[in-house]
């Protein structure tokens, strides 16, 4: 375990804005970042990431649902590149990656959970490293394209990583991520989060934190969208509590603490149910965040953020 100051402006902070598993969040008062502190060594959470077998089945299963996530997706990063390389770190099932293919991508994949990364790279064909981003993933080469989503508050070394990622982006190359808003989050709301996912879930983001982020490490932000999540995690949670009194399903593996997959597990079908009721429940939480969510504008809201951020020569 070690503390650290913020990594943005390194300032040691007292606030503490999240208690959850025994670990605190604290909150900059520069910035607002909050960041956890102390935290494990980053060595302990990468053999986690890459031996964890939990919610496998929910990332790689056939999910029409989550295509229609990435063609979301697609759409607003189409505006800017029709075209090119792309590179998706923390890649999942591999969705995202496969919509982009159909598109005329180029695609490749970073995923250190062994189990997803071997279904990228046999069943999708999608060239898949499970080591973790750095100047020599795939041979050095570049991409015009790097594409993460909820991603950045795992990262260990934000400032770091996303400098790497302008390092690994060809001239004028884009960066395209999904992140909460969790510092802007007025604290009336916490009680719709079924949890914050300490300790997997390292630093809660805000606008302005974002904002500052990119700014450090070579980017200007070129788009910037913001969904209420408030509806979509009302849902989530009533889900949840209705999952909470059935029976559980053979094999079922409940979530280590702190890497807590709440949707997945909350939209886990009971018994006397079809597996239909999943995809049902998933096509219901994407129209609550990135419909519904788009037309409700209240800052303080749980939001979700979709950032597109150009490559400035530094």
């Amino acid at each position: 375990m070690e503390r650290i100051d913020c990594p943005l402006c390194n300032l040691d902070n007292d606030t503490i804005a999240i208690r959850e598993n025994d670990f605190n969040a604290r909150q900059c008062s520069s910035c607002g970042m909050i960041y956890v502190s102390p935290r494990p060594k980053l060595a302990e959470l990468l053999k986690y990431y890459a031996h964890t077998e939990t919610s496998v089945n929910a990332h790689i299963e056939a999910s029409s649902s989550k295509s229609v996530h990435s063609k979301h997706t697609l759409s607003i990063l189409r505006t800017f590149k029709e075209n090119g390389s792309i590179l998706e770190l923390g890649a999942g099932g591999g969705y995202f990656l496969k919509e982009a293919r159909k598109k005329g991508y180029e695609v490749f994949a970073i995923e250190p959970n062994q189990v997803k990364a071997k279904f990228i790279s046999k069943m999708l064909r999608i060239p898949c490293e499970t080591q973790p981003f750095s100047a020599y993933s795939f041979n050095r080469r570049s991409f015009d394209i790097i594409y993460h989503c909820d991603v950045l508050s795992h990262l260990y070394h934000p400032v770091d990583d996303l400098k790497l990622i302008h390092a690994r982006l060809n001239h004028g190359g884009f960066l395209i991520f999904e992140t909460g808003n969790t510092a802007d989050v007025n604290p009336k709301y916490y009680r719709y989060f079924s949890e914050f996912g300490l300790p997997g879930h390292l630093h809660f983001f805000g606008k302005i934190s974002l904002q500052q982020l990119m700014s450090i490490a070579g980017f200007e932000i070129i788009f910037f969208e913001s969904y209420s999540k408030l509806a979509y995690l009302i849902f989530l949670k009533s889900m949840k509590r209705l999952v909470a009194m059935t029976p559980k399903q053979p094999g079922f593996k409940s979530m280590p603490i702190g890497y807590h997959h709440t949707e997945d597990y909350a939209l886990r079908p009971p018994k006397f149910l079809p597996n239909i009721a999943k995809e049902t429940g998933r096509f219901i939480l994407f129209f609550l965040k990135y419909k519904l969510g788009k037309h409700i504008r209240n800052p303080v809201h749980p939001r979700t953020f979709i950032i597109v951020a150009q490559k400035k020569q530094i």
